[in-house]
Order: structure tokens, then C-alpha cells, then sequence
């Protein structure tokens, strides 16, 4: 049953599926009188000029609106807000200043606090292999180990996107003892189109088929950035990291500019931190094949160490500070 727009002194009941007498309902069907300022439930609706949709919007309740009608408030679907331009709801958030954007969510989050690896963005799919969980000793923390042979963890929702911008937050320890020179932090392993930049043709497959990158180099303790779009050659910022130690990074790409960020904790435990950026626009170049955390060509590639967060996204969130 449809709900339907009652004579006067009646009103529509939803649990009924009809009219019924009402006497404080006298909201004519044909024109629905604006109103200026009344409260509901300490709520404040907004005012609205005199047209024939009943439906209000509620100010600081963007995805809200009250319906005049059934006198109750309803919620719009997810990722909606209601506007009033067009009586109900809406994609995208109409000019009133208390309608929000969707705010901007990982699409990937694993923080190996459970006892396998899994994604805490339910409704985005991983593939973890051969990463084992490690307690730390201390109560409530526990690391990924990924050991420098067939360790890793596959995104399929990445594959073949071309991004317009990228946000990677990890915090990696590099172990001694195991994994080649050159190991995978995060790679989409290759892109669509192989152009490659001067910089990287003398060195290793892993550094020249990506578009998207983060790699490691054990003899030089540099973390090389990748990325590579659509209107510009590779891009490339190489920074230092610490060795046997936990380094916390960031790779971001908005659309303008890669900017690079590494900070880590010395062993005497002075704070160092290392940053850069590079002007870059276009779309990040799709991947042949799905991204990968830990490994891209097996042994040849693979990282040997701990990873104790990773958080990736499609958006550059606003309100997130650094680690």
C-alpha cells in the first residue's frame, strides 16, 4: 500500500493503510502551507516557502525529513539527503548549508587484532595468504607477519580502477634475517600502459610496472613512492626509513600533487620524520592485475617483516591526522 494524501481533520495511518479522523490535521492536499519555526523533539525544522510537498527538512539532520502528513520523522535510503528542491531524496546534498557530503571512508582497514586477517570495511572483499597473526606482548596488540616468501594480501576491488585519488596510511618494521633487496609494502604490480620514466629503467620490474606503489630497498633503507597517471610519466619520491624499527607512512594523491611521508622512532627515541611532494595531476593508471600488500612476484619481491595497521582509500579524508 501506497500512503496517500487525506481529506482535511484526517490523516494517514500506516498501520491501518488508510484515512483516519484526525482534528489537528488541517493540511489541505492541494497547497501545503510552509511554516516558520516549530520544535519536534528539541529538533528545529527549517522554514519553507508555501508549496504542495509536505515534507520538511530538519536542520543538523541532513539524510532526515519530517513528513507533515503522518506527523513522524522518516529517513532518507543511505548516502542520501534529503532535498527540498525536489521533496525527497537525493545523491548529492542540496545548497542548504546543514546538508553534508558522505564523509570519506576506508576502503581498506586491517588492523590484525582478530585472530585471522580480515577487512573492517565489511562490504569490501580481501584475500589474505600465508599472513600469520603474531602477538606482540603487549595485551591488545597483535602484528601481521608476512614472511619474505608467499606472504600477502589482495585487494580485487582495485583492480582494473583507474583513481582520480589515492590515501595509503601503513605502519611496517623491516626484520633482518629474511626477504630479498627490493620487497612490496603495496604495488597494483602492473598498470595498463607500460610508459616508463628514465629514472627507473635501470632498475627491477617491481620499480617499473606499477602506477601505484610502495617498495623497500634493504641495502640503501630507502622507501621508494610510485605513481603514475594518465597525463604524466612515473613519478617517483624516494625517502629514508628506519631500519629494524617501526616506520609510520603515508602516500597521497589528491588529484595535484604525491606527497610522501615517513616517521619513525630511533632507537635512542628521538622522533624523525621525512616528507615530500611532487606536482602531479591526471588519474592514477588501472591495474592489469589485482593490488597486492606484501608481495608481487613471489620470493623475488616479497616483504619480510611485521605490519601492524594498513589503511587504504579512494578519497582523501579530511579530519584524519597523521599516525
Amino acid at each position: 500500500s501506497v500512503p496517500m494524501c487525506c481529506r482535511d481533520f484526517y490523516r494517514y495511518d500506516y498501520e491501518l493503510q488508510e484515512c483516519t479522523p484526525d482534528v489537528s490535521c488541517n493540511i489541505s492536499c492541494n497547497q501545503r502551507e510552509g511554516q516558520e519555526y516549530y520544535n519536534l523533539s528539541a529538533d528545529q525544522l527549517m522554514a519553507t516557502d508555501p508549496y504542495e510537498c509536505f515534507f520538511r527538512p530538519i536542520s543538523g539532520k541532513p539524510n532526515k525529513y519530517y513528513n507533515e502528513v503522518a506527523k513522524i520523522e522518516q529517513d532518507c535510503a543511505d548516502s542520501t539527503f534529503y532535498n527540498p528542491e525536489k521533496c525527497g531524496c537525493d545523491m548529492i546534498a542540496a545548497p542548504a548549508g546543514t546538508l553534508r557530503a558522505p564523509r570519506c571512508r576506508p576502503l581498506l582497514h586491517v588492523d590484525f587484532a582478530n585472530d585471522t586477517v580480515v577487512n573492517l570495511r565489511r562490504d569490501v572483499y580481501i584475500n589474505a595468504q600465508n599472513t600469520d597473526i603474531q602477538a606482540s606482548g603487549m595485551e591488545g596488540v597483535q602484528y601481521g607477519l608476512f614472511n619474505g616468501r608467499n606472504s600477502f594480501i589482495e585487494i580485487p576491488y582495485l583492480s582494473g580502477i583507474a583513481l582520480d585519488k589515492f590515501f595509503i596510511r601503513l605502519r611496517f618494521y623491516s626484520a633482518a634475517g629474511g626477504g630479498a633487496e627490493d620487497q612490496v609494502l603495496f604495488s597494483n604490480c602492473e598498470s595498463t600502459i607500460s610508459r616508463t620514466a628514465t629514472d627507473t629503467s635501470e632498475l627491477p620490474q617491481v620499480y617499473q610496472r606499477p602506477s601505484m606503489a610502495v617498495i623497500l630497498n634493504k641495502p640503501s633503507r630507502l622507501l621508494t613512492f610510485i605513481a603514475q597517471t594518465d597525463t604524466s610519466p612515473k613519478t617517483i619520491i624516494r625517502l629514508p626509513f628506519l631500519d629494524e624499527g617501526w616506520n609510520n607512512v603515508e602516500m597521497v594523491y589528491d588529484g595535484k600533487a604525491l606527497t610522501a611521508r615517513i616517521r619513525s622512532v630511533s632507537p635512542d627515541g628521538t622522533g624523525v620524520e621525512e616528507k615530500d611532494t611532487k606536482i602531479l595531476s591526471g588519474r592514477l593508471l588501472a591495474s592489469k592485475f589485482t593490488p597486492r600488500i606484501g608481495v608481487c612476484m613471489t620470493e623475488r619481491d616479497a616483504f619480510f617483516g611485521y605490519l601492524d595497521m594498513v589503511k587504504m582509500y579512494d578519497c582523501i579524508p579530511a579530519d584524519l591526522p597523521m599516525m
